[in-house]
């Protein structure tokens, strides 16, 4: 069955025309997905398409849109052998970061993956939180001294640019056993190559780092403290005999991806944290008075992920609303059927119950409309409410049945699933929590 006689198709309306023209993209899916309007739209073609549908894409091309948690949790599973990347995506990977993990498909995404999950265990991250408290004290003691320095008139902290700092000093400590020293003030020519020359600036560092760390572990300077760190274990995987190592160019790639993914998700997330408890003083309250019970002492690694309900529903409830990864876009490497929990209206008029995709067909999913839809969360999806997670007496939580149908982490297709579920959000979430304890 062809794709065009299968699904309904999307009308841009007129007055996306123009916008869409100007920005350059490989569909008019990724265009728009880039605007806060995206969602607005995503929704209403959503609501009139149905939880499948087609959007028309550059030279003549369509791209096959899934909403429904049914086809998604489908096409999740797989990843990396049945959707894979476009071959103008993989090429362009590859030209940014190398043959890692995030660029690999089938054998070779398994190996990769199964070498780099002991980096990201639950055991690895609880070794590295002290390391997530240490930058979060540094950026309070900073602050504090801005304050005091300030005067009555109190002072303007860029809290983006802090965010920043904090990201790149525990990314730095924890994944490569590097200081950076962005909050002690050496900020300035490492975030400026990061950001100006990404690319080469990740090159380079990675590649000092990693001849650095190794020179160290084979002088048996830093004995087994290096091995907590990510790219400790990285080296180790590098050496080992078995079937998952990994290769001098494959630790390299990982390690770039680590810089920029440890670097840049985690501090806008936490700026967004820090925007939406500042809009809400009630929810700030709620959770100043949830560490206030705690007592004066830091919680631990095993207090972050079990004490602590408000301080967890308040940081998903952030991811949930603002995630950092705006939507998936794969190609079908051979034919499939996708099913779906409800049925969808062929341009005909029929009901079809699955979606015949045939190989080369190019699949999104829009991660970050999804999060916020109507449909899947309630009326109330675009309202930032962390009590929506908190479980009554009963243990129910306020999470709506359909939303419980979206498989991934916590209802939430934030870190993706499947296959390819993001290997740090065990990292991402202690570090995040981190950010909202230290006192």
């Amino acid at each position: 069955m062809q794709i065009m006689d299968t699904f309904s198709t999307v009308k841009i309306p007129e007055e996306l025309h123009e916008l869409v023209s100007r920005i350059p993209s490989i569909s008019v899916f990724n265009a728009v997905v880039a605007g806060t309007a995206i969602l607005a739209f995503l929704k209403l073609w959503a609501d009139e398409y149905g939880a499948a549908y087609e959007a028309p894409a550059t030279l003549g091309r369509r791209r096959v849109i899934l909403y429904d948690p049914k086809a998604i949790a489908h096409f999740h599973a797989k990843q990396t052998w049945t959707y894979v990347r476009t071959p103008l995506s993989k090429t362009a990977f590859e030209r940014g970061f190398g043959r890692g993990v995030f660029w690999a498909d089938g054998e070779s995404h398994t190996r990769q993956r199964k070498s780099l999950t002991p980096a990201f265990s639950i055991a690895a991250i609880r070794h590295l939180t002290p390391i997530f408290y240490d930058s979060a004290y540094k950026a309070k003691g900073a602050w504090n001294a801005l304050i005091e320095s300030s005067g009555e008139d109190g002072a303007i902290i860029d809290v983006q640019n802090w965010m920043n700092y904090i990201s790149l000093d525990t990314i730095g400590l924890a994944g490569f056993s590097h200081d950076f020293g962005a909050l002690d003030g050496k900020h300035a020519s490492v975030t400026e190559r990061l950001m100006r020359k990404l690319n080469d600036a990740m090159e380079e560092i990675s590649t000092v780092l990693l001849a650095r760390t190794k020179q160290e572990m084979d002088a048996g300077i830093v004995g087994d403290k290096e091995e907590k760190s990510v790219i400790g274990l990285l080296i180790k995987g590098q050496r080992s005999e078995s079937e998952f190592h990994l290769s001098k160019e494959e630790v390299l790639a990982q390690m770039k991806v680590l810089l920029l993914a440890g670097y840049e998700t985690t501090a806008i997330s936490v700026t967004w944290a820090l925007i939406e408890l500042s809009r809400n003083p009630d929810i700030q309250t709620k959770l100043r008075n949830e560490l206030i019970e705690l007592g004066p002492t830091d919680p631990t690694y095993d207090q972050l992920s079990n004490g602590l309900p408000y301080l967890d529903a308040v940081v998903h409830e952030t991811l949930r609303m603002h995630a950092p990864v705006r939507e998936t876009t794969r190609m079908a490497d051979e034919d499939d059927v996708i099913p779906l929990s409800e049925p969808v209206r062929t341009k005909s008029g029929q009901l079809v119950e699955n979606l015949s995709i045939a190989k080369g067909t190019t699949i999104s999913i829009p991660l970050a409309s999804v999060n916020l839809s109507a449909i899947v969360w309630g009326e109330d999806a675009k309202v930032f409410n962390p009590s929506r997670w908190l479980e009554d007496d009963h243990g129910n939580s306020g999470i709506p049945a359909k939303a419980k149908e979206v498989q991934g982490h916590r209802h939430l297709l934030t870190f993706s699933d499947g296959p390819r579920i993001c290997l740090g959000k065990h990292f991402a979430v202690t570090e995040f929590k981190v950010g909202h304890v230290a006192r």
